[in-house]
């Protein structure tokens, strides 16, 4: 009996299985954590906050994350190919890393005199004094700052597998700020309060996580002229793209923003609310598979194997979520309360918007991985085709004809990235073992 368990530990295959498995659960309970704090202290936002509140919390909180996008550029994708490469040479990727974050803050200058300007408008345009809109805009100004390096410093950890470093941060972030949201509910239910307290514990565990990637990358390395400009190749090929998947991504938030009610605006931000924990499933996949996908030999058919069974693997998952929140539809709008009971339909389609999204998100990040970027004059104008098509068939009157929109567009986003993955993958040369 101990001889077969002593050869089934030293079977490759179950050996493959049990650490996949380890790193799978790993990572999986530390995103319940982060997500079930994430997912409590929204609620209590949506519950707890006058609906006019919320709506300008949605859209201050749309506009952060297309500030960060818009900082990033493309460079994460950089980081990630370039470090993929020397990995486990910490004196080599910390010259990465130093060299993304500094091209990183050049793009930051212009994102930020761009985007907090957008917001204000939005805010006025909803019925924000200037005074509201003005301090809202300041007090998303930490997670910002942030946000610049956070997603970079997190490379080495996720290179090096080093999850439960990762994950232990992770938790940290999330519970502090839950802590620091659920005090300002109770004592200064202000938006400008609330976000704050979402961005000071960012810029806490940033601290934290420069120091835990240390140990894999020397950020201290002085940048590397040639990586740079490698980098902003990529940066020049991504950032159109980018640009264009700000707009477009948001575009549920913006239309509602300019042209329905202030109630339509918090009731996106309320179900979007529910579909944010699908951001489970999207980390495991690019804390887990993404990484190891950039390491992996330039073999056409490992490259195609691993793509078809990620992208298998991503259909069934959103099949299941899909399933899972109509059947339990009436119990997840409970949980927002009664003033968004009746968005049952806007909530499934809401979630089947958001898995096409995800699918279509790790299939960019797949293909990117191995530092392959689409011509942008190629994907802006399909996508601008794909927008074209969509509103010339859609009456934006309802919320629901937006996100009904948002599918359309979202399914043959997905299809273009993964003929585009699979054009690349085809175009590599078979080598001897293949």
């Amino acid at each position: 009996m101990f001889a077969n368990i002593q050869r089934l530990y030293t079977d490759k295959k179950f050996t493959r299985v049990f650490e996949w498995t380890k790193l799978v659960a790993v990572t999986g309970g530390g995103q319940i954590i982060v997500q079930l704090t994430g997912l409590l202290s929204g609620i209590m936002i949506i519950r707890m906050l006058p609906t006019e509140q919320f709506a300008y919390y949605t859209i201050a909180n749309t506009m952060l994350s297309t500030i960060v996008l818009l900082s990033d550029g493309g460079i994460g994708t950089g980081t990630l190919a370039f470090g993929g490469k020397v990995w486990n040479n910490r004196r080599q990727l910390g010259t990465v890393v130093s060299t993304a974050i500094r091209l990183r803050n050049r793009l930051a200058i212009g994102s930020i005199a761009i985007g907090i300007p957008i917001v204000i408008y939005l805010l006025l345009h909803n019925g924000a004094s200037w005074l509201t809109a003005a301090l809202i805009s300041l007090s998303i100004l930490p997670a910002i700052l942030a946000g610049l390096t956070d997603s970079l410093l997190e490379i080495p950890l996720k290179l090096n597998q080093n999850i439960v470093a990762l994950q232990k941060n992770q938790i940290f972030y999330n519970l502090a700020r839950f802590v620091f949201i659920v005090v300002s509910l109770f004592t200064l239910p202000w938006v400008t309060i609330i976000l704050l307290a979402n961005g000071i514990p960012r810029i806490w565990a940033n601290f934290k996580l420069r120091k835990i990637s240390g140990e894999y990358a020397d950020a201290r390395q002085p940048h590397d002229p040639e990586i740079q400009a490698g980098m902003f190749r990529i940066v020049k090929r991504s950032l159109p793209e980018i640009i264009y998947y700000c707009l477009s991504g948001q575009i549920t938030i913006w239309l509602i923003s300019l042209y329905s009610s202030v109630q339509s605006v918090a009731e996106i931000g309320a179900i979007s609310r529910i579909s944010l924990l699908i951001n489970l499933f999207s980390t495991i996949f690019t804390t887990l598979v993404i990484p190891r996908y950039a390491k992996l030999k330039n073999q056409r058919s490992g490259l195609i194997k691993n793509l078809f069974i990620i992208f298998f693997c991503s259909m069934v998952l959103s099949l299941f979520i899909t399933a899972g929140s109509w059947l339990f539809s009436k119990q997840i709008l409970w949980l927002l309360g009664e003033k968004y009971a009746a968005l049952k339909v806007e909530l499934v389609l809401n979630i089947v918007s958001t898995c096409l999204a995800m699918i279509s998100g790790i299939l960019f990040q797949v293909y990117s991985s191995r530092g392959w970027v689409m011509n942008p004059i190629l994907s802006i104008s399909l996508n601008i085709i794909f927008l074209i098509i969509g509103i010339s068939v859609t009456d934006f009157n309802s919320l629901r004809s937006v996100i009904v929109f948002n599918i359309f567009v979202g399914t043959l986003q997905l299809l273009m990235h993964l003929i585009y993955a699979l054009f690349k993958m085809y175009k590599t040369p078979i080598i001897a073992h293949d």
